[in-house]
């Protein structure tokens, strides 16, 4: 039986709510992230917003408060569960949930669609499987609709095509486990919903282990916030519907909270008997990743770790000074007291005993980078944090020289929310991305911030350089590849493109940036034009640090369906692929003819770079998706087990 306490684990890179994981969004969610919420992947929702007329849902059994309805201690009588379907939502689709200076994020209407050939294909009059998850649990219920890809994306639209559900059973299942999946009989509802008589499914996973009229699913499902949990149904495709391009629309309406959350997927459906068989064809290419599977390697030798973050590590290694190799912790024990701080750490690299640390105000998620005089201040690391805040430090003491906030000039805001984005130097400018819409470029000798540029939407990729001609390229919005005067600021072209949640990395030319809608895309660095676009053969990738480019001009990504990719840049072929057992989320490195990244299926890899045959591996206890630093054949790189590693090739490598 499977304990509780796995409640503990999977925390997410932001706190959200909720979101479809299957099929995969245009948000690039998925089943094995479940409701972890990385990269704010569940923040598509519409806030503060209660049922226009009274309340049509008060029979306890469909309700997930323990309250009486509509008695004095009911707060939740006006929120959108109480009446299914009737509450305002801002998009079918969802917003972004961020308002800065009175703009919200963008519309989940606008991110880009799917390439026809990776979406999954439903046949008409049968059955598909569908799945959400929860982040933070807010009770209530959900329901799935469907609008043709060739009408206006209206609530409208998808009300006139609610999607009822098949059978009386709902399915629970810890991330992509199969073998934790367990039935529980459904509880629906079609009195009071709107449209009218249109089919909801109650919320199956308590708040509470102690409910006896809504025990944990299977014994173990419960839970309020991080729930490693799917939810999955199947619905029924009406046999009425033409063939083509719709799109899926998620809805969930909640009770505790006065919020409606959604997001959107795109499918293909077919109707004919040789359209069903072409589906299933498709379906093998499209839909099922290739079967992820640790391989056996010889393992690394280790030659030290270091034990003393207290928290998982994300924040990619850096070089400092002195000797020094430099990381930041994410979330650290006890983080959600009062003076409690995160951590950013430099560690001698031969021994692994600390050279010093800083304690800093939020969980560092990506690497720093060291200033040499020509781009930023000769000795000085610079990093980011989530929060508004940039830091500035001695690389040798881990003095705090600045930190962004102070010293902004009055025609500047603070930045509003997170720095979403590793920073990049270019002369005396430090550049990084922030989720309140802006690409930001401070002083890097006073923090102070000398441009900012709008982008429309959250800035959530770290910007590279072409630094021959002075151009800052960056991803916004989840649709946009920009690119900038890095000196200025000033617009030199945007294109919209594939979903994007990586970053991209400038190459003789190109710009090249992998997708959540499975393509890998080059773009041409003067115009923005794409060049070339690999479509169906790799998985979503969202390394918020761009690939790198190693011998031969062949570029490295890393994929959701646990495989690293090398493409020719050239030819844009995949020279190799190399599998794991789990996602890869970090951006590798290579050095000296060797890839090295980490896997979520708790291991560090080192491939050759040139073939892609896998040279050694080292277990970890949990997940590694921190980009690692390499020096004279040692990796130095964090786990999310709390530990810090140095590794060398086994003597047999």
């Amino acid at each position: 039986m499977l304990s509780a306490t796995v409640l503990a684990t999977m925390a997410g890179v932001a706190v959200g709510h909720g979101h479809m994981t299957q099929p995969a969004t245009r948000s690039a969610t998925s089943v094995q992230e479940s409701g972890t919420c990385a990269f704010d992947r569940c923040m598509w929702y519409t806030n503060n917003i209660t049922i226009p007329g009274p309340a049509t849902n008060v029979d306890p059994k469909f309700l997930t408060m323990r309250v009486v309805p509509n008695s004095a201690d009911d707060i939740y009588k006006t929120h959108p569960w109480r009446a299914p379907g009737t509450a305002p939502s801002r998009s079918p689709c969802g917003r972004m949930g961020f308002n800065h200076d009175g703009i919200y994020g963008i519309d989940g209407r606008d991110l880009a669609r799917s390439e026809p050939n990776m979406r999954p294909k439903w046949v008409a009059g049968e059955t598909a499987e569908v799945a959400m998850a929860l982040t933070a649990n807010h009770g209530g219920g959900y329901i799935y609709r469907l609008c043709s890809s060739d009408q206006d994306q209206t609530e409208e639209c998808f009300q006139a095509t609610t999607l009822e559900f098949d059978g009386n059973l709902t399915w629970v299942q810890i991330a992509n486990d199969e073998t934790t999946r367990v039935a529980t009989t459904a509880v629906r509802l079609t009195n009071g919903t709107f449209p009218e008589g249109s089919v909801w499914s109650r919320n199956p996973i308590p708040n509470e282990p102690d409910w006896p009229e809504w025990p944990p699913v299977g014994g173990y499902a419960w839970g309020h916030q991080n729930i490693p949990f799917n939810v999955f149904d199947r619905v029924k495709v009406p046999s009425y519907l033409k063939p083509g391009g719709y799109t899926l629309s998620w809805r969930w309406d909640c009770e505790q909270t006065a919020q409606v959350w959604a997001n959107c997927a795109d499918i293909e459906i077919v109707a004919s008997n040789e359209d069903k068989k072409r589906a299933t064809r498709d379906a093998k290419h499209t839909s099922t990743r290739p079967t992820m599977k640790t391989p056996t390697l010889p393992k690394a030798e280790m030659l030290w770790n270091f034990s003393g973050a207290n928290a998982g590590i994300s924040g990619g290694a850096t070089f400092a000074e002195n000797n020094t190799v430099a990381f930041g912790s994410f979330l650290s024990t006890g983080s959600a007291s009062p003076g409690v701080n995160r951590t950013y750490w430099g560690l001698d690299m031969e021994t692994g005993k600390p050279n010093w640390y800083v304690e800093v105000p939020t969980a560092v998620l990506y690497q720093g980078i060291l200033g040499d005089g020509t781009h930023g201040t000769a000795g000085v690391l610079y990093f980011g944090t989530l929060g508004p805040w940039i830091h500035a430090i001695n690389a040798t003491t881990g003095e705090v020289l600045w930190r962004s906030g102070g010293g902004v000039p009055a025609e500047y805001k603070i930045p509003a929310d997170d720095y979403f984005s590793a920073p990049t130097l270019w002369h005396d400018l430090v550049i990084a991305g922030n989720y309140d819409n802006h690409l930001y470029a401070h002083d890097a000798n006073t923090g102070e911030v000398r441009w900012r540029y709008l982008a429309g939407g959250p800035c959530n990729g770290s910007p590279t350089l072409d630094k021959e001609n002075g151009i800052v390229f960056f991803t916004a919005r989840f649709d946009l590849l920009v690119a900038l005067n890095a000196t200025t600021g000033d617009l030199l072209w945007q294109v919209r493109t594939n979903t994007l949640l990586a970053s991209p990395t400038y190459y003789d030319g190109h710009i090249l940036v992998g997708t959540q809608n499975s393509t890998v895309d080059a773009h041409n660095s003067t115009t923005g034009e794409r060049i070339w676009s690999i479509s169906g053969r790799v998985g979503a990738v969202w390394a918020l640090n761009g690939p790198p480019v190693g011998p031969g001009g062949i570029a490295y990504f890393g994929s959701d369906d646990g495989y690293m990719y090398g493409i020719d840049v050239a030819t844009s072929e995949v020279a190799w692929e190399f599998g794991t057992g789990g996602q890869i989320e970090a951006a590798p490195v290579v050095s000296d003819g060797v890839v090295y990244f980490g896997s979520l299926d708790y291991n560090v890899y080192a491939v050759n770079a040139t073939t892609g045959e896998g040279l050694w591996s080292f277990p970890t206890g949990l997940y590694v998706s921190c980009v690692p630093a390499v020096k004279d054949g040692i990796v130095y790189i964090g786990s999310y087990d709390t530990s810090f590693y140095a590794l060398r090739a086994p003597s047999s490598v």
